[in-house]
């Protein structure tokens, strides 16, 4: 297996190895995780395109999405204390993740959460502006099998509960 890329910017995968390994030793062709670390290498740089990961833009939706909890009804927007306080009462606390490991602190933050199968959005307006936005997403990522969205779980942070930089390990099994 001959691993020899000269590019534009000087990378090879002899010399980028370190970015996926934080030892110092020199990679072994005999060695199954540098053999695994030089494949995925080789396959990465044989795409020769530029992939797109992120999309953004303004779509303006002014419509309410009508949300429904289960053993409330419908709650209005713009979200009033009170039916703050009953969403709390049906849900629970959600934990924050410090390196991947899932801790409930009330006294660190605030945060309420509801699965997916205790509410509905009920406006089929509301379901339509999700669409557009869906194809939009799709032409921008040049995803030909377009995308889907799944609602996965309803937050309700407290005021000054909102972490600065925030990341959800969402793991759904796809059918």
């Amino acid at each position: 297996m001959k691993h020899s890329y000269d590019t534009d910017d000087g990378w090879t995968p002899q010399n980028n190895l370190s970015s996926f390994d934080d030892s110092s030793k020199e990679p072994n062709a005999n060695d199954f995780s540098s053999r695994i670390k030089l494949g995925l290498q080789d396959s990465l740089h044989s795409l020769n395109m530029a992939l797109r990961f992120a999309s953004s833009g303004d779509i303006p939706i002014e419509v309410n999405p009508c949300i429904s909890i289960s053993g409330l009804g419908t709650i209005g927007l713009p979200l009033s204390e009170r039916d703050a306080r009953l969403i709390m009462s049906v849900s629970h606390q959600a934990p924050y993740e410090k390196s991947r490991e899932p801790i409930v602190d009330a006294a660190v933050k605030q945060i309420w959460e509801m699965n997916a199968d205790q509410f509905e959005l009920r406006n089929p307006k509301w379901n339509m502006a999700l669409e557009k936005v869906i194809e939009r997403v799709a032409v921008d990522l040049d995803t030909p099998g377009g995308i889907k969205a799944t609602p996965y779980k309803m937050f309700l942070y407290e005021k000054g509960s909102m972490f600065k930089e925030h990341q959800e390990y969402v793991s759904l099994e796809l059918l």
